[in-house]
């Protein structure tokens, strides 16, 4: 895309505004990736959680994917803060700014919230043996609360990392629902800024 094609308010602005840069883009589409990963690993463990026959090759890909994207968050925040994200269409209306400003933080705070949850999981659940990151390196251990308080802790987390990752999943619909829009329907430009191509 050029300079020359107006996207209803995006042309007249630069290369460098109207698109997210290399570093970026790899970060998102390697996060979607894997968060893409997670939820389809995490919906397989599911039933076989409830019936005690979960595999410990789904656990330890669903933690060594849930651990990538907890550092991958942190490295894309740093970049965040540091290099500014391209404009907004001009004619975007202010309810859908709001939107994917409340979208973005809503993703960031799952993004963290979410990892950190799993891994609090495995590192105080007593029976739980030590988790490889893709069968390389063993996860570090979270210091655990004391062991009358371990089992309860460990549900009442597991239970709410399984509910924020239906959030995360619904969330991930709409984002996604919300880009096939601006790049097929509104043709708003907004669907190219982190797109990987010209």
């Amino acid at each position: 895309m050029t300079a020359a094609i107006d996207d209803k308010g995006m042309g007249a602005l630069g290369a460098a505004d109207r698109r997210y840069n290399g570093v970026a883009m790899t970060l998102h589409w390697v996060t979607a990736l894997f968060v893409l990963l997670i939820l389809a690993t995490g919906l397989a463990m599911t039933p076989l959680t409830e019936g005690g026959r979960t595999t410990d090759t789904l656990v330890m890909l669903h933690a060594s994917f849930g651990f990538s994207v907890l550092i991958l968050t942190v490295l894309r925040i740093g970049w965040r803060l540091t290099n500014r994200p391209p404009k907004l269409p001009g004619g975007m209306p202010a309810a859908e700014r709001w939107g994917a400003k409340i979208a973005h933080f809503l993703f960031y705070a799952l993004l963290i919230v979410i990892p950190l949850g799993g891994w609090v999981v495995v590192s105080v659940t007593p029976d739980q043996a030590p988790v490889q990151w893709f069968g390389v390196a063993e996860l570090p251990r979270l210091p655990p609360p004391p062991p009358d308080q371990q089992k309860l802790v460990a549900e009442r987390v597991a239970d709410l990392h399984g509910t924020l990752g239906y959030v995360m999943l619904a969330l991930v619909t709409i984002h996604v629902a919300a880009a096939l829009r601006h790049a097929f329907i509104l043709k708003d430009g907004l669907f190219n800024r982190m797109w990987p191509g010209r």
